[in-house]
């Protein structure tokens, strides 16, 4: 039957059902320490432009410098896993003829007038045009 003596040996002496304990919170006595620290910066981080915010790398680095962090980069990598919730995916096709349809977008940047950072809005408006320039009208 293909199975080791061991696991028959213990499947004897013990006839409950195993249980399923991957549920269950393990202790992490590298991590457990810093895990206030990684949360603070990743609610900070929720202020932040996107393009400013921490990686799980980012965060790794920071530890090791200013904590003296001896675990390893991917123990962090998948502790911020999940704590990040992931965003769907979403999105719509649109399809018209060239001249039907137009877009328009509304946001923010900042941007370096002067030598001093300001915030502005942008607005981009876009007609809709066949995606290739061979693409027959039909």
């Amino acid at each position: 039957m293909k199975i080791a003596r061991q696991t028959v040996r213990k499947m004897l002496d013990d006839a409950e059902i195993p249980k399923d304990n991957r549920g269950q919170e393990r202790a992490c006595p590298v991590m457990d320490p810093y895990r206030a620290f990684i949360e603070n910066i990743l609610l900070e981080d929720m202020k932040a432009p996107i393009k400013q915010r921490h990686t799980s790398a980012r965060i790794f680095e920071r530890l090791s410098d200013e904590y003296g962090f001896t675990g390893g980069e991917s123990t962090v990598r998948h502790y911020v896993r999940k704590l990040r919730v992931p965003l769907p995916e979403c999105f719509l096709k649109l399809e018209a003829n060239p001249g039907e349809q137009m877009q328009v977008d509304f946001g923010h940047a900042e941007v370096s007038i002067d030598g001093q950072r300001v915030k502005i809005c942008l607005s981009n408006i876009a007609l809709s045009r066949l995606s290739s320039p061979f693409q027959p009208n039909g």
